[in-house]
């Protein structure tokens, strides 16, 4: 489906962000070549894999990343 939209919206889907809190997200984001933000309570590491409490808290890091 990422894919799908990709292509019908002409995307770069290496520089796009998922954001998630279940690790079916996790998987799409490595399956895809996205960056991943992990959301939730729980702070395990990752590679490639940013974990925040809420995406408000993350919003100001991803919008670092993608304004360069």
């Amino acid at each position: 489906m990422a894919k799908a939209a990709a292509h019908a919206l002409g995307l770069d889907l290496a520089a796009s962000w998922v954001v998630g809190d279940r690790p079916e997200d996790l998987g799409l984001a490595a399956a895809i070549g996205a960056s991943a933000v992990d959301l939730g309570p729980d702070e395990h590491e990752r590679p490639g894999v940013w974990p925040f409490p809420s995406l408000a808290a993350a919003a100001s890091f991803i919008l670092e990343r993608i304004t360069k």
